[in-house]
């Protein structure tokens, strides 16, 4: 096996990897706007996911209250678009994490299992 082989593998590793933690981004995204929807408007619960979901995501909203669209179907672009963004702002703290994580194990001189 050559250097090539190598790299081209663990290419293919990271590559997995990143679409991923895109994927299970999405997944909490998605997550957060059901837990919104569903939970009663009076739990503690709905208070915690509500102030979590208004911090991480006010760049966007601050945005769409200046420059949001007026149409429906611009409004459904934007939201979808906002959507796939913070899955890859998700994504990159999950592989971030885990790169730290993995560090500070090795650094440790953790077990691996």
């Amino acid at each position: 096996m050559n250097t090539r082989d190598v790299n081209d593998t663990q290419s293919r590793q990271r590559r997995r990897r990143w679409w991923v933690a895109f994927g299970l981004g999405l997944l909490i995204e998605l997550v957060l706007v059901v837990l919104a929807a569903v939970l009663p408007r009076e739990s503690w619960l709905f208070a915690k996911v509500f102030n979590f979901i208004q911090y991480s995501h006010y760049p966007f909203f601050r945005f769409l209250s200046i420059f949001g669209p007026e149409s429906l179907g611009g409004q459904i672009l934007v939201t979808l678009l906002a959507w796939v963004v913070m899955g890859l702002i998700w994504a990159c703290v999950l592989v971030g994490g885990r790169a730290l994580l993995t560090f500070v194990v090795e650094r440790l001189g953790l077990s691996n299992h």
